[in-house]
């Protein structure tokens, strides 16, 4: 099992992140006070861990702020084949190598029940079949939007709550490439323009209608390097019913390159 696929060591990882590392759009009160309740480990013993299968949806609520949240998981990797099932080469290999240690040593199986074991597989593809923008919006609306037609469910459960997705975004770093050059191997220098994610309306456009009151999108893997110093940030929690949407950003898949080669 991979160590993420318990949602507590999901919220875990947003707890190590500091404030000047998320974005508040817009930054009120909303915002603010959701940011701590996760963020503050204190705060987060108010909220009730319903995340097990056999307990009511979503994963988790907190009964004084009148709040629910689910959480989920998207990447660059997954893609759905022609008979509508869930192809993810990546997390293949990871439960393959993690079987792999168990069967040889039974140390291993406590270390990874515990989340303590980190794995990056190498699919064996090449990285624009391992990762790509296509896929990687593909992965963003397909699963938010199964997550929001499941938003009544919740409310039933939890009548008056308001709604946040919590969406842990295992994706690498994407640029705009401005002409045909494609970086071809890892150190080589390319004039391109970063990728500004959080602003990105091929993804954010899904949440624009919908029944979400508030979106928490982290991006911890995108590392890159810059002539010029960039200090993106590392997650953003938007208030989906004041975020101005204007500023949103309207990518052309062809022109998006991840830098994960």
């Amino acid at each position: 099992m991979n160590r993420l696929d318990k949602e507590e060591r999901i919220i875990n990882e947003f707890q190590l992140l500091q404030s000047q590392e998320v974005g508040l759009f817009p930054e009120n009160i909303q915002t603010k006070r959701i940011f701590k309740s996760i963020n503050n480990i204190v705060s987060w013993k108010q909220w009730i861990d319903t995340s097990a299968k056999n307990d009511l949806p979503p994963d988790f609520y907190n009964d004084k702020l009148k709040i629910m949240m689910d959480v989920m998981r998207i990447d660059d990797h997954a893609f759905v084949d022609e008979n509508g099932r869930v192809i993810n080469r990546h997390n293949e290999r990871e439960s393959k190598l993690i079987e792999e240690l168990i069967s040889n040593n039974e140390m291993f199986k406590e270390i990874a029940e515990k989340g303590n074991l980190f794995i990056t597989p190498d699919s064996g593809l090449r990285g624009y079949e391992d990762h790509n923008y296509d896929f990687y919006v593909d992965n963003f609306n397909r699963v938010v939007g199964k997550h929001i037609k499941k938003i009544e469910k919740y409310k039933k459960n939890h009548p008056g709550f308001k709604t946040i997705f919590f969406v842990f975004d295992e994706s690498s770093p994407y640029i705009k490439c401005f002409d045909e050059k494609r970086p071809e191997k890892v150190g080589e220098g390319i004039f391109a323009q970063p990728h500004f994610w959080w602003f990105d309306n091929n993804m954010l456009k899904v949440i624009k209608d919908s029944e979400i009151d508030y979106l928490i999108w982290m991006c911890p893997y995108k590392y890159f390097k810059a002539e010029v110093e960039l200090d993106f940030p590392k997650a953003i929690i938007y208030d989906v019913k004041k975020f101005n949407y204007y500023d949103c950003i309207n990518y052309e898949n062809k022109d998006m390159q991840s830098l994960e080669l």
